[in-house]
């Protein structure tokens, strides 16, 4: 007995130590892993050494449509843009919390307001870009709310091991290589957080409305920005961005989203809207959009010039 006792503690001494050199294989190589996301995520969450004066935060919609160089060149301040393909403040809240938390520099956030921006979601998209910080306190209250699968991962050890898939593993190898051996980034030298997109506009094949959502814990979420943001004397642009004139009417009471931020405009003393949906110089034009709710490069500029110019303004102009 006292011999099977002996070797089941050597066993999971072993077991243990495997899981553990295996976690930090597959963490170390994620951080690591050459895409735009991961380079950001890193940036803010583990070097904390991204500190520009204007930042843009929120999803692919504000990915594309607002050009760091524009606003710099508008303002004369350094811009970085920070927002995160395919999510929502429900999970990029943690990168701009970190953010707040750690910046001496910053001025002006900006954050996107979309059709989707208040949607719940219960699925992360490209959740294994978060597992490197599941222990960081920024991330683990903002994933540990999403679904219980969520919670465990950020508070039981290994736990995320369960979601291993293919992509997760080729990840880790591709970025573990690229520490070791010292290869070249894709991301090019001088890179500022942009995603340039040069297609032209993509007719949709939508058949039925789509209703916003408005979920209680994404109001929640860009209030609490809103409240650090003053702590620190930062200014926050809300930007409503453009739909283009064909594509709105998919959108059901798309107003509904829209004057949200008309409400924090009049609520908060640090937080001005800049609202596009409207603006007929963009959205009639068919050329300036990639699909309803996308710009491309040519739509980006004509917006980024105008938001640099409101940046230009204080709050009483």
């Amino acid at each position: 007995m006292k011999l099977f006792i002996i070797r089941f503690g050597i066993f999971c001494i072993l077991l243990l130590i495997g899981l553990s050199l295996f976690s930090t294989f597959l963490k170390t190589g994620q951080k690591n892993y050459d895409s735009t996301g991961c380079y950001k995520l890193k940036l803010m969450l583990d070097e904390k050494s991204l500190d520009p004066e204007i930042i843009v935060f929120g999803s692919s919609v504000a990915e594309g449509s607002i050009i760091p160089k524009v606003l710099s060149e508008k303002t004369g301040k350094t811009s970085f843009n920070a927002a995160l393909s395919g999510r929502r403040i429900i999970d990029w809240n943690s990168v701009a919390f970190s953010f707040l938390d750690y910046t001496k520099n910053n001025k002006i956030i900006i954050l996107d307001i979309f059709p989707n921006a208040f949607n719940e979601t219960n699925q992360l998209y490209f959740p294994h870009e978060f597992y490197p910080y599941l222990q960081n306190k920024f991330v683990k209250r903002a994933l540990s709310p999403i679904s219980e699968t969520y919670n465990k991962m950020t508070s039981l050890p290994f736990y995320y091991l369960t979601q291993l898939n293919t992509t997760i593993i080729l990840n880790s190898i591709v970025g573990f290589r690229d520490l070791l051996f010292n290869f070249n980034s894709k991301i090019p030298d001088g890179y500022m957080g942009y995603n340039s997109i040069t297609s032209t506009y993509e007719k949709s094949n939508l058949s039925n409305l789509i209703k916003p959502e408005i979920s209680d814990r994404s109001i929640e979420l860009y209030e609490d920005i809103f409240s650090a943001a003053a702590e620190k004397n930062i200014r926050v642009v809300l930007v409503g961005t453009p739909i283009f004139i064909e594509g709105r009417r998919f959108y059901q009471n798309i107003d509904s989203i829209y004057n949200w931020g008309k409400r924090w405009d009049s609520i908060y003393t640090n937080v001005d809207f800049v609202n596009f949906l409207n603006d007929k110089a963009i959205i009639l034009n068919k050329n300036y959009f990639s699909n309803n709710t996308h710009l491309n490069d040519s739509g980006a500029m004509e917006l980024s010039k105008k938001l640099g110019i409101v940046l230009t303004q204080t709050r009483e102009e």
